[in-house]
């Protein structure tokens, strides 16, 4: 009986056994977050390439291929050095035509393929004609993102997807120069 009382009575191993309870809920909670958070962050970053693309592209009047060549470079390694091989871009020049549907006037990829000249092009659905012009510069990025849990867990990749769509801002449309 005196052992069993003693027993009752010792809290010397509560701390341990209190850890080994609440420490994996701990620690799953931290790893949540930070997954959470690289998320987030490379989603940002998708839409910083997408961003950057249209707004480079929509400063110029007649884009070169050394130029679409460095927009893509300049877009994919500033935002994920080391991880470009899993950025996919396009850019696309389009007439508007109805509230997300335009026509390609000319596109460009690196990991898509670009649009056929007259293709119809899906933008986002709240873009009609902002520019009150003949055109908008559409951009497109996407990105396999890889999650530090997912490579230990076994998670499959996700895929982050954005779309910008910017006016030209030195002429109405931008044309694309493949001769030089």
């Amino acid at each position: 009986m005196s052992l069993l009382r003693r027993f009752a009575e010792c809290a010397r191993g509560g701390a341990a056994i209190e850890f080994a309870i609440i420490a994996p809920g701990m620690i799953a909670l931290l790893f949540g977050m930070i997954e959470v958070n690289e998320l987030i962050g490379a989603d940002n970053r998708t839409h910083n390439i997408a961003t950057a693309l249209a707004d480079v592209t929509s400063r110029d009047v007649a884009i070169t291929n050394a130029e679409m060549t460095g927009a893509f470079d300049a877009a994919g390694t500033v935002v994920f050095p080391g991880a470009t091989n899993r950025v996919r871009m396009r850019i696309t020049a389009v007439k508007p035509i109805s509230a997300g549907q335009g026509e390609a006037l000319w596109s460009d990829g690196r990991g898509f393929a670009p649009y056929a000249e007259g293709a119809t092009v899906t933008m986002p659905p709240q873009v009609d004609t902002p520019c009150g012009g003949p055109s908008v510069m559409f951009a497109e990025a996407e990105f396999d993102f890889k999650s530090p849990a997912g490579i230990v867990l076994g998670m499959s990749t996700y895929t982050l997807k954005q779309k910008v769509v910017m006016c030209p801002r030195v002429v109405n449309v931008v044309s694309r120069d493949r001769t030089s």
